[in-house]
């Protein structure tokens, strides 16, 4: 698969297994990935995928309920335990429990629950995430009043909350970022964003509120590589006076995809 940006996918498969009613069992994925628009046909990344379920591990639908996965990247594994919480009349699913392994160490857990629009597409979610290298903190990221164009999305409220106690289980932390985005705002070039608006309030400073409209956004190799940005500080009372920062971002990768270097221009109207 070739994109416009130029970025290939070459995926292959094999040692695929199912059982006596079809049902995927076992499987082995490489995708390369190389970019053949700019640099020939030079390697990006590899990525190795290996996927397991048992036969017990489908409902009467046929439905996957249970998981193991191990994904390797840039020398690094991700060992995942995936649980269906269950599925809607119509196939969809309602909720999943994710263990994800990185390093052989640190260990989350992620637990969803979706709702869904009549036509499939999700409405809104929330995952909840703990950490076992931080037994005391929790995050719940939300997002609801989802709109789209197509299955591309233009518009939600997202809440990202954390909470910790110490040891006494009191709280040290808590707190609530909310993000708007604004549907009338949001512009793609087929599946590339090109433009959005986001308005951001964050409970630990309750006299700002941020609007941050990022425009002519650039891609290369299915990454970011420029844009223009504004973000307009708007203060609660006269007190906090409105300002506002310009930005434009330049941002160049190596050949695996990670970012090397960028260059900023700020424009501040304090």
């Amino acid at each position: 698969d070739t994109r416009q940006d130029g970025k290939t996918f070459y995926i292959t498969r094999r040692n695929e297994e199912y059982n006596g009613t079809g049902n995927l069992l076992h499987y082995k994925e490489t995708t390369t990935t190389k970019d053949t628009l700019t640099k020939g046909d030079v390697l990006d990344t590899v990525t190795e995928v290996e996927w397991t379920a048992e036969t017990g591990d489908y409902d009467e639908f046929n439905r996957v309920t249970h998981y193991a996965e191990t994904i390797t990247k840039d020398g690094e594994e991700t060992k995942i335990l995936w649980t269906a919480d269950g599925y809607t009349d119509n196939n969809q699913l309602t909720g999943y429990a994710e263990i994800d392994t990185k390093g052989g160490i640190s260990v989350i857990t992620i637990r969803r629950i979706n709702e869904y629009y009549d036509n499939g597409l999700i409405k809104s979610y929330k995952d909840t995430i703990t950490y076992s290298n931080k037994p005391d903190f929790k995050e719940t990221v939300g997002m609801s009043d989802i709109t789209y164009i197509g299955d591309r999305i233009t518009g939600f409220t997202k809440t990202d909350t954390k909470k910790g106690t110490d040891k006494d289980g009191n709280t040290i932390l808590n707190n609530t970022v909310t993000t708007t985005r604004d549907e009338a705002e949001t512009v793609y070039d087929g599946y590339n964003l090109i433009k959005y608006k986001d308005t951001i309030q964050d409970s630990a400073d309750p006299n700002w509120k941020r609007v941050i409209t990022r425009d002519n956004i650039k891609y290369r190799l299915g990454m970011v590589q420029g844009y223009d940005e504004e973000t307009l500080y708007q203060g609660s009372t006269a007190e906090f006076i409105s300002y506002s920062i310009s930005l434009h971002k330049d941002i160049n990768y190596t050949e695996t995809g990670s970012q090397k270097d960028y260059t900023e221009t700020l424009t501040d109207t304090r």
